[in-house]
């Protein structure tokens, strides 16, 4: 089953189908949302014949839709219903599942048409959504944290026993069944298809002095103290890159040495390392790798 939810940027929403009745996917109505435009660039070889490859990109993509409804409602209903809908003032997410998958687009509506049908005819919209990211984003966020557990008891029990102290109080005792591992390291694995950008966000529960996340040998650090309740966020996603503290802009508080370019998160493993410079508190950071997946296609 194929179905389509397009989501506004105020929060209305309209679902199409495969289905018989209701909004539906008009007859090959999504053969043109996963066609991308890929600009290739050569130059002239000088001594011998042929060229040489300079560069490939994948441009910006306009997604088109068709869509159509059949059902009981009128057809005046029907039809203010989506000239209302869509609207160019708003942003549109559109999410496509197909054999179970799901994965979203987001831009901006470039096109609409809702012609004029004759009577008993179904209502029908065609629409374009121009996508500056040409990749289709996993509907799952996906999230990494800095700490792992490591099992130490080797069977999935815990006594629930309680035995008096000394002092009258009954204190649980039971088996030690996993230890926090926490050596400031993680590897994250991107298995989309293309590499992506991402955001680190930084929970403290102590002080937390100069902390610094650091991606194949390239950082950002904050010069601050972060105070136990405080959250930091390092958003690569964002064009230029944000970095705020509890929400307020914290760019002038990293260092000159940090760098907002060559961050991404390739395809396979990516290691991060956080430290902060009172290494001793370093169990007293959440650190969490925030992040969509990107594919080509559902």
């Amino acid at each position: 089953m194929t179905s389509m939810k397009i989501v506004r940027s105020d929060g209305r929403e309209l679902v199409a189908t495969d289905g018989w009745q209701g909004w539906l996917i008009a007859d090959r109505g999504l053969e043109d949302w996963l066609e991308l435009d890929i600009s290739i660039t050569t130059a002239a070889n000088v001594l011998t014949d042929g060229s040489r490859l300079v560069g490939k990109r994948v441009e910006e993509c306009e997604r088109t839709a068709k869509i159509m409804y059949v059902g009981p409602r009128g057809r005046a209903e029907v039809r203010d219903e989506i000239l209302s809908f869509l609207n160019p003032k708003y942003r549109f997410k559109a999410y496509v599942t197909h054999m179970g998958r799901t994965r979203w687009a987001e831009g901006e509506l470039s096109a609409r048409s809702v012609p004029l049908e004759p009577e008993g005819r179904p209502c029908r919209a065609t629409f374009s959504i121009l996508c500056c990211d040409p990749y289709l984003r996993d509907s799952r966020g996906n999230e990494a944290a800095f700490g792992d557990a490591t099992p130490t008891f080797g069977f999935p029990f815990v006594s629930h026993v309680k035995v008096p102290a000394s002092d009258g109080r009954r204190l649980p005792i039971g088996f030690n069944a996993s230890r926090l591992i926490y050596d400031g390291k993680n590897t994250v694995y991107n298995s989309g298809d293309v590499p992506t950008m991402y955001r680190v966000r930084i929970e403290a529960e102590g002080e937390l002095v100069n902390p610094t996340i650091t991606k194949d040998g390239k950082h950002v650090k904050l010069l601050t103290t972060l105070k136990a309740g405080d959250v930091a966020l390092i958003d690569f996603e964002s064009a230029p890159t944000r970095v705020t503290i509890n929400g307020n802009n914290a760019l002038q508080l990293t260092s000159r040495d940090s760098s907002f370019t060559g961050m991404r998160m390739q395809v396979g493993a990516n290691t991060f390392t956080f430290t902060i410079d009172n290494e001793a508190n370093r169990s007293l950071a959440k650190v969490q790798v925030l992040f969509h997946k990107k594919y080509l296609g559902v």
